[in-house]
């Protein structure tokens, strides 16, 4: 092990700690299967524990990354750096104890262990909740005074050790003054949010992260609009970085061959029942196969299957509810798709037909959101009764088209 950084006092106590990951002896895994890095806590005897983090080798980037190692530009060596800088500021971060390199070349950090609650979890309580975002308003107030953007700022990298919140997982943090950059950091955070607070909650969090005198003059609505724009950005790129993804075979879906088609199939299903529903679909309940033949815009816009299956991942992504996609498939003649098949799942525990009002709501938080819904009208919208609650579902997949293309002036609606 070679030490990089770090209080020389922890040596011994670190290359322990750090062997032990390496063993996998007796660590808690916060993150174990991941491209790019594993989290671990390491209890020690005195009862207390550490965090270390293990930042994996990519071979398909060996010379880029060797290359920003020279240069001082290593995820690790920016994160480590980062952390020691934003200690010296007093800002409430994971205390940097060591950075060494182990035998594979590879880095890994060690930080303290912070004893708190995802952020989430604390705003569920609602005698908690008015001071908790006045603290982490503060905070992020105090960070971007500091000159630095988190530039991953949601909720799950804010933990509530406490009463406080301390902000985590500081990597694609950089030093900056640029209004526009801390609009986005604020944009992240609201994004996270929003199924947890209510609309007012989240104003009043931009505007105290802002500095914004309340009554709010004119300048400060346009900044605090500023972020629910940055807010809705957001939510569209995450949406179409999700759709694409999709088509992506890796942790959440698994490439997938059935009766001579190819595509792609959740890992959360077993394979065999769709290949069972292929071969005798009478006797499948609770799934549908929606098949579909080529047209001739399939050749630049991708087979129908391919098309509904990115909505239908888009619109989850997007906290809008539609048919549960399970996996697609394309039959392909001289490379090109002659036909393709989409495999649903229908389960929700009761359906109904949707009322007018409640279809020209779910059209305007489609458009806000980035879908094109021009082709979507009742017969493609239906309420479903899921977990006890009834939300408006999405159904025809194939009516929609995201990302929309603009037509004209964004919308005034509230955000």
């Amino acid at each position: 092990m070679q030490w990089l950084a770090g209080d020389a006092a922890l040596r011994e106590q670190i290359a322990a700690a750090v062997a032990r990951v390496e063993r996998d002896d007796g660590v808690e895994w916060v993150r174990k299967r991941d491209q790019r890095r594993r989290l671990a806590r390491v209890p020690l005897a005195d009862g207390r524990s550490l965090f270390v983090k293990h930042y994996l080798a990519n071979d398909r980037h060996a010379l880029r990354d060797a290359w920003k190692e020279r240069l001082g530009l290593a995820t690790a060596q920016r994160e480590w750096r980062t952390l020691v800088r934003l200690r010296a500021a007093g800002l409430p971060v994971p205390a940097p104890l060591a950075h060494v390199r182990i035998a594979s070349g590879e880095h890994v950090m060690v930080m303290e262990w912070i004893e708190g609650v995802p952020l989430a979890t604390a705003l569920a309580s609602r005698v908690q909740r008015r001071p908790l975002l006045a603290a982490l308003a503060a905070l992020v107030r105090k960070l971007h005074d500091a000159g630095w953007v988190h530039r991953d700022l949601h909720g799950e990298n804010v933990l509530v050790a406490g009463a406080a919140p301390v902000l985590i997982d500081l990597q694609a943090a950089r030093r900056s003054w640029s209004e526009a950059a801390r609009i986005r950091d604020l944009g992240q955070l609201d994004h996270s949010l929003q199924q947890i607070l209510s609309r007012g909650d989240r104003v009043r969090l931009r505007a105290a992260a802002l500095g914004a005198a309340r009554p709010l003059d004119a300048g400060g609505r346009a900044r605090v609009r500023a972020v629910g724009d940055a807010s809705l950005a957001h939510a569209r790129a995450h949406a179409l970085s999700r759709s694409r993804r999709s088509l992506r075979a890796g942790r959440r879906f698994q490439a997938f061959e059935c009766a001579g088609g190819r595509g792609l199939v959740s890992r959360a299903v077993d394979p065999a029942a769709v290949i069972a529903l292929f071969a005798a679909p009478a006797q499948t309940v609770g799934y549908e196969v929606r098949r579909y033949r080529a047209a001739p815009s399939d050749l630049w816009r991708g087979s129908a299957a391919r098309r509904a299956w990115t909505i239908a991942h888009a619109l989850l992504a997007s906290d809008l509810a539609c048919i549960t996609p399970i996996a697609f498939l394309e039959w392909r003649r001289f490379g090109v798709v002659v036909h393709s098949a989409l495999v649903v799942a229908d389960d929700c525990d009761a359906r109904a037909a949707i009322a007018p009002g409640a279809l020209e709501e779910l059209l305007a938080r489609l458009a806000r959101a980035g879908f094109d819904a021009r082709g979507l009208d009742a017969s493609g919208v239906d309420l479903c009764q899921r977990d006890g609650r009834t939300c408006p579902r999405v159904v025809a997949l194939e009516e929609l088209r995201f990302p929309a293309r603009p037509r004209s002036a964004p919308s005034a609606a509230p955000r």
